[in-house]
Formats: structure tokens, C-alpha cells, sequence
């Protein structure tokens, strides 16, 4: 690609990263959207790998060419490294201004692959093991919030079947080599913290897999496998105490997504099932993003694995016609926004979906509660030590009254003892965040009605 070119990539770039300031006022607007990011000139198999953890910069590639994509720029062809044939993002700083991936070189009998990062509207190559031994196989997977460290994958020849994978890490200081448990042949990085401190990825052994994490720097310390034949690490929270991946019962068998935690161990995400994958978590460890049988999903612990799709749809009434997700790939901080890669209309295409932060999810339009008796106000996107508080209206929204205040969010429901003096057939539920009153949901009007003719409490009967 001509030198021409590459300048006029670097002043997009510029372009595109003052626009990044716009989008943060555009994403306080709280509001759930799903957002096809589209193809670059000529591409036809657009696919999104990371979000950043502010959520505003996703990154992936389109048929060889690594992009950046934003709400107010679109999609942004990445600069492509010295006589590379293709390159692909693969992870994005917190802020978004440091993306990491690989490009390809051109080798015999097999393409060489070299580690990239780009920033500032220009790619550069990371440091080599050694300046002698140039690797044929070299990749980034991940990079920590700030930027400054890296981790990815090592191998010195690809055609040679004995030269091992091996995990590795950039920082400051240069490269580093990770190493390998023992007796494992291969080892992979694939996602470091937020906090920088914790890394985590899988060894591979002749007929099974087993999830590490490196914590400070250290040593590759097993994370086990559960009791099951092979576990593998792909994701991890923002201080590394929780990490996600999958779990398997037989060799080179599919996977289960499962969850790591350091008091708790491997453990069967509720609601998934074979040939099913965790590929990322928010910062808390309360929401996963994967794939289970070709289709995305997402978890929390409330609701177990749900259809992305379906969610998307149905609980934030959200028009997905002829779209199919295929997979979830990142989650932001917050675990709101989440990308990855679908088909739609016949074609392969990268996405975008906000979820709002706080979001009713019963009451729903129209139903019907009574009056004196209980009901249960369910929310979805709760935090733990998250403070909200709950509020009633009986006159669609002009005045509200307030129910109570719950400490930690992440219950998702609360149950309303119903006041006997509500009747109304305007009444709506109103959540918001004690500590940024803009996080916010309201839900859409419904009923309380007296209680019928001849009817009898139910907390009455089972007292009889």
C-alpha cells in the first residue's frame, strides 16, 4: 500500500479520534440500539473483535484489512503495516487509542505473521524475541486498559511442527516469553486485565488443554480443569478474579462455557450447554458474552444464558429482521455494549449493541396488578454495591413517589408490597442510579386494580 495512501489513512485517523469526544455525549443518552457496523470499500466478511472498555471504540477486520469503527466515524481502514498482504484487530486500549492485532508478510512455503499495534494514525511492529531470529508466527491478543502492556502468541517457524506456541508479553521493558506448566507443549495468552496485573490463555498437552493465569509478573500458575478432562481461558475481569473460557469432558471434545473465580473454581455457566463458549466479561465479572451452538449469547446471574438475538428483541424491543448473531465477542466495562460478528441478509457482517444500563423489565405494558397485594419489579443491568432507587407514578409519569431504595443492584428485583390506596390505570416504575441520576429507566404504563368481587388474598389463604 503507497506511503500516499497511509497519509491519507493517518489524517482520517485524526478526524476519527476527535469524534471520539462526540460519541461520549452521544452514549450518555441511555438508550438500547443494535447498530450493523457494515463493510469496508470491497469487503464482504466483516468481523468485530473488542470493544474498548469505555465502550465508544470497536475494532476488527473486513476481508484482510484491520478497521476501527465509532457511532459518529463509521468504519476506518487501519494503516497496513510494510508490504503486509493483510492485518486484523484484534483488542483496544480502555480509551481506545492503542489497538493490537497481527499482519501478514509475505513467506515461504507459509505467510508470515508479525504482531502490529497502532496508534496515533500509525501502525508499528512490536519488538521481536530476538532481533537474530526473526518468528514466523507472532500475534497480539489482548492489551491491558492503559496501554502499556500487551500479550499474545510466539513461534519462531510455522512450517516446523516441533516449534512450540508459546505465550508472550510486551510492556515497557520489551518481550518477554511466559513459558509453559509443566509438561505442556504449547501455550497461549489470550486476554490480560484491565488493571494489567493478571494474564490469562490455556497450554496445550498432547491430548488435552489446561487455563492459566499469570498474576504480577509471575509464573504460569494452572487454573485446573474443574474435575473435567480440559479447560480454557479466554476472558477475564477487570482485577483478573474472575475468567472466563470453556470447559470440555473428553479430548478435543467441544466446550461448555464455564467461569472461573478465585474462591470459587470452575463453574458450568447456568444456562449454557455443550458447544458453547465464553469469549468475554464486564469489569465486575457480572455479565459474559459467547457463543453457544452458533449463536450469541449473554449471561448474568439472574437470568443464565439467554439468545443475544432474542433479548435484543424482546426485552429491549429492538428490529433485528434478517439478522442472525453468530457471536459474541467483547463487552465493555459496564456490559453494556457488546460487539461481534452475524449474518445478515445472506452476508457476513460485524455488529454493535448498547443495552441501556438500567432497564424494567416487569411491569410490562399493560399488566395488571393489584392493589393491597405484593408483585415483583424486575431490572435488568444492575451492579453490585450499585445503589438504586425505585419509584412509583400513578398519573404516566407526571409525579413519581418513592418505593425504597436497594443497595446492590445486581438482585435485579424487588418485592412491592402494593399500597391498598393505588387505583390507576396510568401507573408506571421508575429506577434510576442514586449516584448519576442520568443512568435511568422508566417502564411503560400499566394497571393496579382493586381487587375483585369475592376475592380473596392468597397470603389470607395460605394462613388458613
Amino acid at each position: 500500500m503507497s506511503s500516499r495512501f497511509n497519509q491519507s489513512i493517518t489524517w482520517i485517523w485524526l478526524i476519527i479520534t476527535n469524534l471520539i469526544f462526540i460519541s461520549i455525549i452521544m452514549n450518555a443518552q441511555d438508550t438500547a440500539r443494535f447498530i450493523g457496523l457494515g463493510h469496508l470499500p470491497n469487503g464482504d466478511f466483516s468481523r468485530a473483535n473488542d470493544i474498548s472498555a469505555n465502550g465508544l471504540v470497536v475494532v476488527g477486520y473486513d476481508k484482510g484489512y484491520a478497521f476501527q469503527w465509532t457511532e459518529t466515524g463509521g468504519l476506518l481502514v487501519l494503516p497496513m503495516y510494510q508490504n503486509s498482504i493483510n492485518s486484523v484487530a484484534q483488542a483496544v486500549s480502555g480509551d481506545g487509542s492503542v489497538i493490537v492485532g497481527q499482519a501478514s508478510l509475505p513467506g515461504t512455503p507459509n505467510k508470515i505473521n508479525k504482531a502490529v499495534s497502532w496508534a496515533g494514525g500509525t501502525v508499528s511492529p512490536l519488538s521481536p524475541i530476538s532481533n537474530s531470529i526473526p518468528a514466523s508466527e507472532i500475534s497480539a491478543q489482548d492489551v491491558c486498559s492503559d496501554g502499556t502492556k500487551i500479550v499474545g502468541v510466539y513461534k519462531h517457524d510455522f512450517n516446523e511442527s516441533n516449534d512450540p506456541f508459546e505465550a508472550v508479553m510486551w510492556n515497557s521493558n520489551g518481550v518477554k516469553l511466559l513459558g509453559k506448566l509443566p509438561g505442556a507443549n504449547h501455550s497461549f495468552a489470550y486476554a490480560i486485565s484491565a488493571d494489567g496485573n493478571v494474564i490469562v490463555g490455556y497450554c496445550k498437552y498432547p491430548i488435552f488443554s489446561e487455563a492459566f493465569r499469570s498474576v504480577g509478573g509471575g509464573s504460569l500458575q494452572s487454573l485446573g480443569t474443574g474435575g473435567y478432562f480440559s479447560s480454557v481461558a479466554h476472558g477475564t475481569s477487570y482485577d483478573g478474579e474472575v475468567i472466563v473460557g470453556s470447559i470440555s469432558t473428553i479430548s478435543d471434545g467441544p466446550g461448555t462455557a464455564a467461569m472461573w473465580t478465585s474462591t470459587g473454581g470452575w463453574d458450568l455457566l447456568q444456562g449454557t450447554t455443550v458447544n458453547s463458549y465464553a469469549f468475554d466479561v464486564s469489569a465486575s465479572g457480572d455479565i459474559i458474552v459467547g457463543q453457544m451452538s452458533g449463536i450469541a449469547f449473554i449471561w448474568d446471574r439472574n437470568n443464565g444464558a439467554r439468545d443475544l438475538k432474542f433479548v435484543l428483541e424482546n426485552v429491549y424491543d429492538l428490529d433485528l429482521t434478517g439478522w442472525t448473531l453468530d457471536i459474541a465477542l467483547g463487552i465493555d466495562s459496564t456490559g453494556t455494549a457488546i460487539v461481534g460478528q452475524g449474518t445478515h441478509n445472506g452476508m457476513t457482517e460485524a455488529w454493535y449493541a448498547k443495552l441501556p444500563q438500567l432497564k424494567i423489565t416487569k411491569p410490562t405494558k399493560n399488566m395488571k396488578w393489584i392493589a393491597g397485594e405484593n408483585d415483583t419489579i424486575k431490572w435488568s443491568g444492575g451492579k453490585k454495591n450499585q445503589t438504586v432507587e425505585l419509584k412509583y407514578s400513578i398519573d404516566s409519569g407526571k409525579t413519581f413517589n418513592t418505593i425504597n431504595s436497594i443497595p446492590n443492584a445486581d438482585t435485579g428485583l424487588y418485592v412491592w408490597d402494593i399500597p391498598t390506596d393505588i387505583l390507576s390505570k396510568k401507573c408506571m416504575i421508575r429506577i434510576f442510579d442514586k449516584a448519576d441520576t442520568t443512568i435511568a429507566d422508566t417502564s411503560d404504563v400499566f394497571k393496579i386494580n382493586e381487587h375483585s368481587k369475592g376475592y380473596v388474598s392468597p397470603a389470607l389463604v395460605s394462613a388458613v
